[in-house]
């Protein structure tokens, strides 16, 4: 859910900047902050309207993202953005309870208050009322899915993420002295495929395979693609970006009847 969020905030970076997003989770709220475009007022308006989204092959496509992650971890937020240069800070709030009680699922109360500086954008989603659990090592955990998820990013610096104070960093793998061989393939209907391959020095157990991509997010790990899993080959690991191929509305796994 916290994946969602920030892939919204990936969306909205700027080309020539570093996105910088800060997660913070505490027992009693989650908060996403970004440094990224923001958004209008009338963007603002529409950004807790059920599957909409002007998103196309980008990160957010489904409309479902900020909805749907947001309600997913607590029963009230907001949303608080603004725009560069923009002289107004839009807040959207929702209450779980009184949005069940209304039952009207396309009004939300938008706030409209005097930006704190012209020179800043971004947007803040401050999630309240958990609804899961919170435990001491749960920003480790999610710190480092974060560095997993988010890796071809953080690696070619378009975002940095921190989880509290600390820094997601993607994971370092043990290859041998060959290293990395990347590879790009174009198929018959002009569409490509590109990554890495690699072995590493010493086979894990389940931990090999590819991760696999869509737009710089992960959408699997481990996938034994183009090899049979067996105890021999536990050592082939790589990446593989694969923009052309849908995935389901969660971003959990491949459409692979598309294929």
């Amino acid at each position: 859910a916290i994946s969602e969020l920030i892939d919204n905030a990936v969306d909205a970076r700027f080309p020539d900047k570093i996105l910088t997003v800060h997660v913070t989770m505490k027992p009693d709220y989650i908060e996403i902050v970004d440094d990224g475009k923001g958004m209008s007022e009338e963007q603002a308006s529409r950004c807790l309207k059920l599957a909409y989204s002007e998103k196309k092959n980008q990160l957010g496509e489904f409309g479902l993202g900020l909805k749907t992650a947001a309600q997913s971890l607590g029963k009230t937020f907001s949303v608080i953005t603004t725009t560069l240069k923009d002289e107004k800070e839009y807040i959207i709030k929702f209450d779980e309870d009184e949005w069940l009680r209304s039952g009207n699922w396309a009004k939300h109360p938008m706030h409209i208050k005097k930006s704190s500086s012209k020179e800043e954008s971004g947007t803040t989603v401050l999630i309240k009322n958990l609804k899961i659990k919170y435990y001491p090592n749960l920003a480790t955990s999610i710190k480092d899915d974060l560095g997993i998820r988010f890796a071809p990013y953080i690696e070619n610096e378009l975002i940095r993420i921190k989880v509290n104070t600390l820094w997601c960093k993607p994971v370092p793998l043990d290859l041998t002295s060959e290293g990395k061989e990347e590879f790009e393939l174009t198929l018959p209907d002009g569409n490509k495929i590109k990554g890495w391959r690699g072995l590493l020095k010493r086979g894990e157990s389940d931990y090999y395979g590819f991760n696999t991509f869509r737009h710089g997010r992960l959408i699997s790990q481990h996938d034994k693609i183009g090899f049979n899993p067996h105890p021999e080959v536990r050592q082939i690991v790589g990446e593989l970006h694969l923009d052309h191929i849908p995935v389901t509305h969660n971003k959990r796994e491949w459409i692979k009847e598309s294929q």
